[in-house]
């Protein structure tokens, strides 16, 4: 995840190149110089004074220049799209230069009609085991086969993450070098981040940070009703797990209370639900949802640029890794960079799973106190080797003083909860692109679904193929975390939601301890919380518990409302139902 919002917040800097470029502009226009767009415009529009513009030969050279572009853009997919191989091209699209848009409105929809509904491959195959389509300009295939092709996707260097993801995820668009921005050299690229990341989420930083964490959990609870409350988990537990990113990979001013963290909240939500086939493909273009890709990333970089440069005029010092990017000397932009990006690889899947993992424990009330009863009896004897009498504590107290790595002990069955709930959410495409460099480990010629991958082309692997996979998993749209001790998801590729082989998720231990923090304090608060409709007030069992819509792919929204609710909040500072 953190490669991917590298990628995502590369589509920044050229957001802000342009902006510094329209200052250039406008410069020269008020500096009494005439812009050399409006002196190329006004030799167009004074080209003959005896016949009209449109009668013009450059108007009609241009006309039919754009027309060209526009018609190539439209209808002409690649040539090898449609090359001889064991892969079928895909050949529905109503414009075959732009290719299939559903694959970004309607993915998994889409993927379900090219396959099939992995649900059912055990009674009916998938229609195909892999898909050649193009995808504006760009020739990709999508494999479905665990057994056949997870191996040589997770695992030949030849395939490329960053790349992968950089075009097909994040729509940066591909600037010319000339124009590009060159970052510090210390800070520059993927390099750059992935260094700052692991600072700033590394065992030492995890540490010194649990007792923070520990705290804006417990402020954000003492803020729901103290009786009867029914929490909207989009409300309450997305904002929250936001919150505590933001102090991990933020600046530690936009996570002091729920209300600051929402200056950066909000315009990245605006961000995230806009990236869309026109807004990764054309990102240059005025689309709508572009328009709100921009403004999101905009409203963004604003903020975190106001507060940096407010931090150094005060000459304050803060205590997250921000300040330690300062004291080295790092640029705004890198900081910028790092934080949105951090931000985006940090929240886009955390939310999701944090928010999901308690819906689906408080639609089984049994197994919701066999987890709090493992989590406590950990914990209590954690307190007894400090010394602590573990009853006299206070929530704040049982939770920030329990050391790393009794958060990352074995915790069985609390496991199992959390590997099902990444089983069913996890469930889109992940991508890489075939790249040869001059390193000969890139050299090699990689076979995917029994089809040779050319140069530049991308692969695309369907998670469902393998999380929801009916020959894998038993009963696979159930929530059923007893299916790991019958072995279920034990093959290569079956269960991947951290990614395997060669790219695995350098946020992972970070993302854990933020959503096991969540959820122990959760349960320890509200003991007695069920699955419910906040239609009719009915409580959900693990059999027929709404799970996410399959489209929503960033907010999960369920297919059916659905709520938490409880009886007492014990840290409450508000009255009943307020």
């Amino acid at each position: 995840m953190s490669s991917i919002g590298k990628q995502c917040h590369d589509f920044y800097s050229w957001l802000l190149l342009c902006d510094d470029g329209l200052s250039f502009f406008q410069k020269n226009t008020t500096s009494g110089e005439r812009p050399i767009a409006t002196m190329a415009s006004s030799r167009i529009f004074s080209i003959s004074s005896e016949s009209t513009f449109i009668s013009s030969p450059i108007f009609w050279t241009v006309a039919a220049i754009l027309a060209s572009i526009l018609i190539y853009n439209l209808f002409l997919p690649p040539a090898s799209l449609h090359r001889s191989s064991p892969v079928k091209p895909y050949r529905l699209s109503l414009l075959p230069g732009l290719g299939p848009l559903t694959l970004y409105s309607q993915r998994n929809t889409f993927l379900r009609k090219a396959f099939g509904d992995p649900e059912t491959w055990h009674t009916s195959p998938p229609k195909q085991n892999g898909l050649r389509l193009n995808s504006r300009g760009h020739v990709m295939t999508i494999v479905n086969d665990v057994s056949a092709d997870a191996k040589t996707f997770f695992n030949d260097r030849g395939l490329d993450f960053n790349q992968g993801y950089e075009v097909m995820f994040a729509g940066v668009p591909q600037l010319p070098a000339w124009i590009a921005p060159t970052p510090p050299a210390e800070d520059a690229g993927i390099d750059g981040f992935v260094m700052n990341l692991k600072q700033a989420i590394g065992g030492q930083r995890l540490t010194e940070t649990i007792p923070d964490i520990v705290r804006i959990i417990v402020e954000n609870f003492k803020t729901y009703p103290s009786e009867g409350g029914e929490l909207d988990v989009h409300k309450t537990i997305y904002p929250l797990v936001f919150q505590i990113s933001v102090l991990l990979i933020g600046l530690q001013e936009h996570a002091r209370d729920i209300n600051t963290v929402k200056a950066l909240e909000t315009p990245f939500w605006e961000f995230a639900d806009n990236t869309g086939f026109m807004a990764t493909h054309f990102p240059l273009l005025p689309w709508p949802s572009t328009v709100k890709k921009w403004i999101g990333a905009i409203k963004m970089s604003t903020e975190i640029r106001k507060t940096l440069e407010k931090r150094k005029k005060e000459g304050r010092r803060e205590n997250d890794h921000v300040q330690e990017m300062i004291d080295r000397g790092a640029s705004t932009k890198s900081i910028e960079d790092f934080v949105m990006g951090g931000l985006f690889a940090a929240i886009i899947n955390s939310t999701g799973v944090a928010a999901y993992g308690l819906i689906f424990l408080c639609s089984n009330p049994e197994l919701r106190d066999e987890v709090r009863n493992e989590m406590d009896e950990v914990f209590r004897r954690s307190a007894e080797e400090r010394g602590d009498d573990y009853d006299s504590l206070s929530l704040t107290e049982k939770l920030s003083r329990v050391p790393l790595s009794v958060w990352e002990t074995d915790f069985p069955t609390y496991q199992t909860v959390l590997d099902e709930t990444l089983r069913l959410l996890l469930i889109s495409l992940i991508f890489r692109r075939k790249l040869l460099t001059p390193s000969k480990v890139t050299q090699t010629t990689t076979h995917i679904s029994s089809d040779v991958i050319r140069n530049r082309e991308f692969v695309s692997f369907w998670l469902a193929a393998a999380h929801r996979n009916s020959n894998i998993y038993s009963d696979p749209l159930k929530f059923d975390p007893t299916r790991f001790a019958r072995g279920e998801g034990k093959g290569d590729g079956e269960f991947v939601p951290w990614g395997a082989g060669r790219h695995i998720c350098l946020g992972m231990r970070f993302a854990k301890l933020e959503i096991k923090a969540v959820h122990a304090a959760f349960l320890f608060n509200f003991p007695d919380t069920r699955s419910v409709s906040p239609q009719d007030g009915k409580a959900f069992s693990s059999d027929d518990v709404p799970l996410p819509d399959q489209e929503s792919e960033h907010r999960r929204y369920p297919t059916k409302p659905v709520v938490l609710k409880y009886g007492t909040n014990h840290v409450s500072k508000l009255p009943a139902n307020e």
